[in-house]
């Protein structure tokens, strides 16, 4: 029946049904409905047995893959430079409808092939992208209040912003309402989880300082040490922040075994269960030969942090000069056995490029201003070192960040 009808027509009907998905609420039923059962009867449950129909609520975890996009996206979001860009889209033939809609845009593209063209010159703009997909899960982990099940998947429909190619696979957590060995309703409220932790070198786009204030260390034994008289003695408004390190790492990981041993024979000395890489020390204990000893018996060779101590100075009236002399004045006068220098620490505000190539893969990176510590001021050969988890495509947080000349290796204070 529709052989007859034009390109431009055919184009009408697509941006009809996408306004319609977007605007009249069916979206809940859109993503929440198995794909291979268009009018939403729930897939049938394997029937002969007590488990059929056994029913239960959880939270599922599965691996999925990208079948495919809609070739639309609905944009909402402030920025002065969208309608700049979807005119360039629009021109370059990309966009063939842009309806703007309940304070956004849904466009309908020309292919959905240009989905993740289009989201990642859109992602760098402060605007929200909501695409419609496709997903399968050839099974999936549903784990309930004492029952857990592994269930059989299915295809079914996905809206998030578009981060992944058609074939890409990717983790996700849902809710879901099982059946038998059935997914009764698909999964719901799909939350797509983090990758490994990757770690990466970057050039920012750009670094300057936001806050510049005085640090000294404490060695690891010293770290207990009361510095409330310092605060007391310090001029104005001058703000003593201490950053105490009461833990030992470790200088290898420890393998499950040690791990093991180790917390079922924890020292006295330990104010927590061990990690792979550290234990905490309570805060009394300063006996680091006690802890090596007790360590050694694990196999276990111990690290001992520093702890830093940080002054930001109330600057009103006060040359920088001024602030260095005072500030390691009073402390010679209130720990005249305590040798501390003081050097120059600073906040950078350190702005990021919208994208970070790493192994062959393009990141969008969705915070690309950082507020971080570092011990050197911006500089020609600065590198900013990185670890994050992607979802997906995008970066959404940092786990680390530090800025220091290029090649240098920190060490661990």
């Amino acid at each position: 029946m529709f052989e007859n009808i034009t390109k431009d027509e055919r184009n009408r009907y697509l941006t009809i049904a996408v306004i319609l998905l977007f605007v009249f609420s069916t979206i809940a039923i859109y993503i929440s409905t198995p794909a291979n059962s268009g009018n939403g009867t729930p897939t049938p449950t394997p029937g002969g047995n007590a488990n059929a129909t056994l029913t239960f609520t959880g939270r599922g975890s599965a691996n999925a893959t990208l079948m495919r996009w809609d070739p639309a996206l609905f944009v909402r979001g402030p920025d002065p430079r969208l309608n700049g860009l979807l005119a360039n889209l629009s021109a370059s033939g990309i966009v063939i409808k842009d309806v703007p809609q309940a304070g956004g845009h849904i466009l309908t593209l020309s292919d959905s092939a240009q989905i993740l063209n289009v989201t990642e010159q859109l992602v760098v703009l402060n605007v929200t992208i909501q695409g419609n997909g496709v997903i399968s899960i050839p099974s999936a982990f549903v784990q309930g209040d004492s029952i857990n099940r592994t269930v059989s998947g299915g295809t079914f429909y996905y809206q998030d912003t578009p981060q992944f190619a058609e074939g890409d696979v990717f983790p996700i957590a849902f809710d879901a309402y099982v059946q038998g060995t059935a997914l009764q309703y698909g999964p719901q409220n799909i939350l797509v989880l983090p990758g490994n932790i990757l770690d990466a070198e970057v050039a920012p786009l750009s670094v300057r300082i936001n806050q510049t204030f005085l640090q000294t260390f404490l060695p690891w034994g010293e770290r207990n040490l009361d510095l409330g008289q310092y605060q007391i003695n310090l001029i104005g408004g001058d703000q003593v922040r201490p950053h105490i390190h009461s833990v030992v790492y470790f200088q290898q990981l420890l393998s499950d075994s040690q791990l093991a041993s180790l917390n079922a024979q924890l020292p006295a000395w330990a104010a927590a269960a061990a990690e792979d890489s550290l234990i905490g020390v309570k805060v009394n204990v300063t006996n680091q030969t006690l802890i090596q000893t007790d360590l050694a018996r694990f196999g276990i060779t111990p690290i001992f942090p520093s702890s830093s101590i940080e002054v930001y100075p109330y600057a009103t009236g006060r040359n920088w000069s001024s602030i260095v002399n005072d500030t390691a004045r009073i402390w010679n006068e209130t720990y005249p056995n305590i040798t501390a220098q003081f050097t120059n620490g600073y906040k950078l505000q350190v702005t990021l490029r919208p994208t970070l190539s790493l192994n062959g893969q393009t990141y969008a990176v969705r915070t690309p201003s950082l507020l971080i510590q570092s011990n050197y001021p911006p500089m020609d050969n600065g590198t900013l070192k990185v670890s994050f988890q992607p979802q997906g495509r995008q970066i959404v947080t940092f786990t680390t960040a530090s800025y220091s000349p290029a090649g240098m290796i920190e060490p661990i204070q």
